[in-house]
């Protein structure tokens, strides 16, 4: 076998198994002596390579290296690193999500199906989805690695803002996500309200909204006091507290807080400064302090505090705190740790003496919490309190005096009340069943059915009124599976039906009020909601109905509330 190898890797590459270099290649005299040499060189080399190896392995790897393999492999290990880099900078992205609420791509959701059967998941598209509403979260990364007073003097570099290759659907969101800007003027010495980086954050308020609109009022008396900035607890399901999915501005105006000089801030913000500052290694402490009523002591007083108060240390892991541990990841409550702080025989006549001296316990809680422990020796150090204090408002009594806060609903609840509510002049009736007997409830109905009639056959009274608006949370509109309105309606008896189907056949063709119309919430959503202007999901919420159904009410020119036997009155 005779053949011209014009290279000495050519000669090389024609190396197969063997004993020896002689039963493979034979070199002609077609190649010139320069490569006859070169080749000569590598066969030598390789020889001794394979005599060192053989001890090793039967089949040893020859590599004779040209400049064009040499650039192959350098094109193949670029692709490669490049192709690791990028599945760095998708870890790093969803690492940080949990820190900063940055969103970086969605995942294929078959994808993920397939990885959770235990096969191997197939990758969506190997272009990172950027929308533009994560922009500004995206700010966080590209500002987090600088010192918080020289944040101002940052620039953006001419890769900044990415590339938008996807335009989000319009939704409603169920959370408002801070700018970067927000976050580090939210306090401090150099942001725009210099306020003291001192916050009440009340994870949990009391009953549902109606009375919570009132515990909120004392809340934002408490933070004055202490000098603390309030913060806006989410909504949803007719209460309040930071384990719900709505932001607070679903259900109120801001506007009437900001016009009465109220300091607060937002529940989002809060958590995104906290964040901000564990990345930067600065630590923010809290404390988690019950805040309850007892009709008497149960435990002996510690005389250190108001006679008033009873004070208690609790266990972390005895507290079921909810949401809060998983979405204040980064908040240190090893140092202040939990207390309940009790107010014994809660008194219904406010005074100013009794407001001042829960202000007073609160401050020695929150600055001393060693003296709950018995026994202490020796002087007891006065810590400056947590940066923030969270609190569980279980108080069911006034203990401070009202103050305007002008608590307004949302401008969007107002309006689509406006468009829901009857034509013309109506006549609202207030009616609550969830402490009344069931059996009472067919009486009721008829008593009420009496009212209307005495009311809408006086001139004098009725005048135009065509409409009567029934706010209950019992529903009068017949469904295929009916449901309570309140949260605190638990279940729906047959005697429930009952009285709606009494109230329904009076308004019916030939009945007592059949020269009126009986409307409802239910009623009107489902024939002329305007769902090209409102989202319906909103509607999914009975806190949303509840709001509604009082805005209607209160906008009715004649008003009917039940009595102490038919109907709860406060």
């Amino acid at each position: 076998m005779t053949r011209t190898l014009p290279r000495a890797s050519r000669y090389a590459s024609n190396l197969t198994k063997g004993s020896s270099i002689g039963q493979d290649v034979q070199i002609i005299t077609g190649a010139s002596p320069r490569e006859r040499n070169r080749f000569i060189n590598a066969t030598h080399g390789i020889e001794r390579k394979r005599s060192i190896s053989k001890s090793r392995t039967d089949k040893p790897s020859i590599f004779i290296w040209s400049r064009r393999s040499l650039t192959s492999v350098f094109v193949i290990i670029g692709f490669s690193l490049c192709y690791v880099f990028i599945g760095l900078l998708q870890r790093i992205y969803a690492s940080t999500s949990g820190s900063f609420s940055v969103l970086v791509s969605e995942v294929d959701e078959a994808a993920s199906e397939e990885a959770d059967e235990g096969g191997f998941a197939r990758k969506a598209s190997p272009v990172i989805t950027i929308d533009r509403s994560i922009l500004e979260r995206l700010e966080y990364l590209h500002r987090a690695s600088g010192d918080l007073d020289e944040l101002d003097v940052l620039t953006w570099n001419g890769r900044w803002p990415p590339l938008v290759t996807q335009l989000p659907e319009p939704k409603l969101s169920s959370k408002t996500t801070p700018s970067y800007a927000d976050v580090v003027d939210l306090c401090g010495p150099k942001s725009t309200s210099q306020s003291a980086c001192r916050f009440l954050l009340p994870y949990r308020i009391a009953e549902q909204e109606s009375k919570a609109r009132l515990h909120f009022s004392q809340l934002i008396y408490l933070a004055q006091a202490l000098n603390r900035t309030l913060v806006l607890p989410n909504v949803g399901k007719s209460r309040m507290g930071i384990c719900f999915g709505w932001d607070f501005s679903m259900y109120y105006d801001l506007s009437g807080l900001k016009e009465n000089g109220i300091q607060f801030a937002r529940l989002e913000t809060l958590k995104a400064w906290t964040d901000l500052r564990a990345s930067r290694r600065i630590s923010t402490t809290g404390q988690l302090l019950i805040l309850s009523e007892k009709t008497g002591a149960i435990i002996e007083l510690d005389l250190r505090f108001p006679i008033d108060f009873e004070v208690q240390s609790i266990r972390m892991d005895d507290i079921d705190t909810g949401c809060f541990r998983s979405r204040f990841q980064n908040l240190n409550l090893t140092d202040y740790g939990a207390v309940s702080l009790s107010v014994v025989n809660p008194r219904k006549t406010l005074t100013m003496e009794s407001g001042q001296k829960l202000v007073n316990a609160v401050e020695n809680v929150t600055k001393a919490p060693q003296l709950i422990v018995t026994n202490i020796d020796g002087a007891v150090p006065v810590l400056d309190g947590p940066d923030i204090l969270v609190l569980n408002w279980d108080l069911r009594h006034s203990i401070f005096p009202l103050i305007p806060s002008d608590l307004r609903y949302s401008p969007q609840l107002m309006d689509l009340a406006s468009d829901l509510s009857p034509p013309g002049p109506y006549l609202a009736v207030h009616w609550r069943v969830e402490t009344i007997l069931p059996e009472n409830l067919p009486q009721c109905a008829y008593a009420l059915i009496d009212t209307l009639i005495n009311i809408l056959h006086d001139p004098g009274l009725a005048g135009d009124i065509k409409s009567i608006w029934i706010a209950s949370d019992m529903p009068f509109t017949p469904l295929p599976n009916t449901v309570a309105k309140s949260g605190t309606l638990k279940e729906l008896t047959a005697l429930h039906q009952e009285a709606a189907e009494i109230m329904r056949a009076a308004f019916e063709t030939g009945g007592v009020l059949a020269n009126w119309r009986l409307q409802t919430l239910e009623k009107v959503i489902e024939t002329r909601f305007p769902s090209d202007r409102y989202h319906e999901e909103w509607l999914d919420d009975i806190g949303v109905r509840g709001i509604l159904d009082k805005i209607i009410a209160s906008q009715a020119s004649l008003f009917i509330g039940g009595t102490k036997r038919c109907s709860r009155i406060r």
